[in-house]
């Protein structure tokens, strides 16, 4: 297949490495053909929906299959060129990377088809592409538990966050042993974390089914993935953790007590996040408002909670404990 046209000397790579040159080359082309004014949406009334289609067409028949999979359904030129650049911007710094560690290894002969790989794996990831993320898993199996960017995240983690549930499960079923849910990221989060960080209870679900040992796994903060779900207010993916977690070993109250003031905080807009406001602090707040009433009195709601959460284990035992505090998560 040929990597260059007419209009350009190199198409746009998947890996954006060559795409200030490609840009130079589709600007002056785009001027040259009397078309750059649809980019610029400074049209005259002799610019036509012909034009925009030129220019589009331009741009997708410079790009590589795997970027014009990303812009095949736009139907702006203008769109489909500011889409490429933010999809650069996001990317540069792995892409600086990558071209910094190509130089420096490239005595080696597989250093830039691994890098390539990787490229791949992450674009498919963020874009839910489980064809060409298969395809790249198929060359090389290792790529699963490759750091995809600077914080070390894996195509699992970033997955979790922006695919779609099958693609999770093809991943998991196909490439991944239960052990390899567990791999962490830079900050010490599992996939699980992430999942639970972004409110995705379908995610959730599949990783536990897959792996219930992932539960008690703690980031390098001491965060575990209920900890991530309760501090970002997901309310069900909250209660669900809680009660897998019971399942297994029963959370310290403290985790009970921390569910119920997310809970009752956000539907009332108060924003204690994991500690409870003293009446004093409260009182200074109110002035008065409706507002400053109702802190008032659902901090002391909370504070009752609190008080009753730390005695009922030992007069109702674990399991009813469990199935007591999940009654509450839900009535509020």
């Amino acid at each position: 297949m040929s990597t260059s046209n007419l209009i350009v000397l190199e198409l746009l790579s998947s890996t954006f490495d060559n795409y200030e040159d490609w840009k130079v080359t589709m600007q002056s082309y785009l001027k040259g053909e009397g078309l750059w004014g649809i980019i610029q949406e400074n049209e005259t009334d002799g610019m036509t929906q012909e034009m925009n289609a030129k220019a589009l067409h331009a741009i997708q028949i410079s790009c590589a299959p795997e970027i014009l999979s990303l812009i095949k359904e736009i139907e702006s030129a203008k769109e489909a060129w500011e889409f490429l650049e933010k999809e650069y911007n996001m990317n540069w710094e792995y892409i600086n990377t990558y071209i910094e560690t190509q130089n420096k290894l490239k005595e080696q002969e597989d250093v830039g088809k691994h890098i390539y790989l990787h490229t791949s794996l992450y674009i498919a990831a963020l874009n839910g592409d489980w064809e060409s993320a298969k395809q790249v898993l198929d060359r090389d199996r290792d790529a699963v538990h490759a750091p995809l960017n600077k914080n070390k995240n894996t195509v699992l983690h970033i997955a979790v966050s922006t695919a779609s549930t099958k693609f999770v499960r093809n991943l998991i079923t196909n490439y991944m042993s239960k052990e390899d849910l567990k791999q962490k990221n830079f900050y010490g989060c599992t996939a699980l974390h992430f999942a639970a960080a972004w409110g995705r209870l379908d995610m959730v679900k599949l990783l536990l089914d897959n792996n219930p040992g992932l539960l008690p796994i703690r980031s390098d903060d001491s965060s575990t993935a209920l900890t991530e779900a309760i501090r970002d207010n997901h309310k069900h993916v909250s209660s669900f953790l809680y009660y897998e977690s019971a399942t297994h070993q029963t959370p310290p109250p403290e985790d009970g007590i921390h569910l119920i003031y997310s809970i009752v905080a956000g539907n009332y807009g108060i924003h204690v996040g994991s500690r409870s406001i003293s009446g004093n602090e409260a009182d200074e707040q109110h002035n008065g408002s409706p507002q400053g009433i109702y802190l008032v009195i659902m901090t002391r709601v909370l504070q009752s909670v609190e008080q009753l959460l730390l005695k009922i284990p030992q007069v109702l035992g674990n399991d009813n404990y469990v199935c007591l505090l999940c009654y509450i998560t839900c009535y509020f």
